[in-house]
């Protein structure tokens, strides 16, 4: 028997793909199927899911789906009893006759559950956040705005000047200062012909802060909600 793995390859494996995982949009009161691959020089001799679907831990048995040469790969049913269904392997064998198997890894020791797999039940992100590519842009310090002076970059004045007042629920507030030298009329979007060109998809301002303090971050908010935008250019 082996003293340590030789790569990644010969270690158990478990993730969130479809190859492993039955169902990737359950809903509450579902039954899902997970698989874990496990190498024969890893030596498991029997695989079970540890669940903790009221707080309390609970122990599923694993089956044998199938068998190669080289791995087996084993299988059981999760119940989805609550909106975050978290879960880990229990390999039994091996150099410590045991070891468990989440999210970071491989771990020849007790573990936390901080890093357990994860079966969720909300509703599923949209369709473009699959792929999406998202630069998260600071207004108040993006980048020099090229006047020598070395001040910010910002459309700070245009962006909030695009929307309601803050009467208005999810909307950002004007910005009364047009003296403020941190805001610049040549926008954020002066830039995004690069941000075009690292294949960004998607810009995130983060919310805009009315204050004497350096980073603008204090309790005087004066744009309330992160504008995104698909639209780079």
């Amino acid at each position: 028997m082996k003293s340590a793995y030789t790569n990644l390859l010969s270690q158990p494996h478990h993730d969130g793909s479809a190859l492993y995982v039955s169902n990737l949009r359950p809903q509450l009161g579902d039954t899902v199927i997970v698989r874990v691959r496990v190498p024969h020089e890893a030596d498991v001799a029997a695989v079970h899911v540890r669940v903790t679907p009221d707080g309390e831990p609970e122990f599923v048995d694993a089956v044998v789906e199938a068998a190669t040469c080289t791995e087996t790969w084993w299988r059981a049913e999760i119940l989805c009893h609550n909106p975050v269904t978290s879960y880990r392997f229990l390999l039994e064998g091996g150099l410590t006759a045991y070891q468990w198997l989440n999210g970071t890894g491989l771990h020849r020791r007790d573990v936390p559950d901080a890093a357990d797999f994860r079966l969720v039940t909300f509703a599923a992100p949209p369709a473009w956040a699959a792929d999406a590519v998202v630069y998260q842009v600071f207004p108040d310090r993006f980048a020099p705005c090229g006047d020598g002076t070395g001040r910010p970059l910002s459309g700070l004045r245009r962006f909030c000047a695009s929307t309601a007042s803050m009467s208005s629920p999810g909307r950002c507030a004007s910005i009364d200062r047009p003296s403020d030298p941190h805001v610049s009329d040549k926008g954020v979007d002066a830039s995004m012909t690069n941000c075009r060109g690292c294949g960004l998809g998607m810009v995130a301002n983060t919310a805009a802060v009315r204050s004497a303090a350096r980073y603008r971050h204090s309790e005087q908010v004066s744009c309330q909600r992160t504008h995104k935008s698909r639209n780079t250019g």
